[in-house]
């Protein structure tokens, strides 16, 4: 966060508009580079990551008849070339690990995430022999190599776009709501005095800045469209009132209807509340009522974390800056799967 800091500062001595789009990307794809797969480049010095993340800028798939006709062969083209630089990127931070244990290094490192995973890791013949000889196809399995590589994808990609959006969405809301704002500085002061009271303990107490951020998230879902968090029925099941599901049909939510349905947010849906979510207002309120991270058995893995790291970066930019909307800006969103600003233009006052 210091090193996002200090690039925000930078922007700043320039101009008291700064764009926060790259400095809020580069900081989730830090944070995932380090927690997950060991690596410390300096922050926005990674060319390969920032090439593999420009797949997820596509404003459309098809813009036209014609590109729709072709879309197979032009847009997928662009996504297959991103991908596979991730593809080798993964594997070549696997190829690494795999040399530590053949040497037998002592790592003067703090394990990630990759490390454990890897501990899990076995030869796919040895899973199919496991199988033989139980007869049994619900054995508890290892990760495949095959595998692995795709849980590293997964978490590079998913846990950097997500959370970087997420946080410039929550940045324009400060701005657009001083009042708002003010609420969650004054906790900030309240609770904190300086860098070594950012702890997760303290985080967890801030009731407003939690409430500020899945407001946010509840008008800016990040993943709108129906096939984020789709779910296949495995069974003949009925739901509501008395709508039948059958056995592997497909359901997916329409989560921005949810979000604003004024039968579980009130009359008040259309409005920015955050104190919507404190204990009194949302006693009695379905469960799934809130879904940015999805639910059930299968809500976003990543939550908890994803929650902490945008935590983390509202505080260390309040305690710097009053946020107020820059002249003119707009904001404008778009995407295929994750919905994310084009840019995110704001005027900084520093605080004294």
């Amino acid at each position: 966060m210091r090193e996002f800091m200090q690039n925000i500062e930078k922007d700043f001595e320039k101009s008291p508009i700064v764009d926060f789009k790259w400095h809020a990307i580069e900081m989730g794809l830090a944070i995932i580079q380090r927690c997950a797969f060991g690596k410390h480049e300096p922050l926005g010095e990674n060319q390969y990551l920032k090439t593999v993340f420009k797949v997820f800028d596509f404003e459309e798939v098809c813009g036209s008849w014609l590109d729709s006709f072709f879309a197979a062969t032009h847009d997928f083209v662009k996504f297959t070339h991103y991908l596979y630089i991730g593809t080798f990127l993964t594997n070549s931070t696997l190829d690494e690990r795999d040399k530590e244990r053949i040497e037998g290094k002592n790592i003067n490192r703090q394990p990630d995430f990759l490390d454990y995973l890897r501990d899990s890791e076995v030869d796919p013949a040895e899973i199919m022999d496991k199988q033989k000889s139980t007869l049994d196809t619900k054995v508890q399995k290892n990760l495949t190599r095959e595998e692995l590589q795709a849980q590293c994808i997964m978490f590079l990609i998913a846990g950097s776009d997500t959370t970087a959006n997420a946080t410039q969405y929550c940045l324009y809301e400060l701005a657009k709501h001083p009042e708002e704002q003010e609420k969650v500085f004054e906790e900030i002061e309240l609770n904190i005095n300086g860098e070594e009271e950012i702890t997760y303990t303290t985080m967890q107490s801030m009731r407003q800045l939690d409430w500020f951020i899945k407001e946010t998230l509840r008008h800016h879902p990040l993943v709108q469209t129906t096939n984020g968090i789709a779910r296949r029925a495995m069974e003949n099941t009925t739901i509501g009132n008395g709508i039948r599901v059958d056995k592997n049909v497909c359901v997916a939510p329409n989560i921005l209807s949810i979000h604003f349905d004024k039968t579980l947010w009130g009359e008040d849906a259309d409005e920015f509340h955050p104190d919507r979510f404190s204990p009194e207002e949302s006693e009695g309120r379905h469960p799934m009522a809130w879904l940015p991270f999805g639910a059930g058995p299968r809500i976003c893995v990543g939550m908890r974390f994803a929650m902490q790291e945008v935590k983390m970066a509202l505080i260390y930019v309040l305690m710097k800056y009053k946020l107020e909307m820059a002249p003119e800006f707009q904001l404008n969103s778009f995407g295929l799967v994750i919905i994310k600003p084009d840019s995110l233009k704001l005027q900084l006052v520093e605080r004294k």
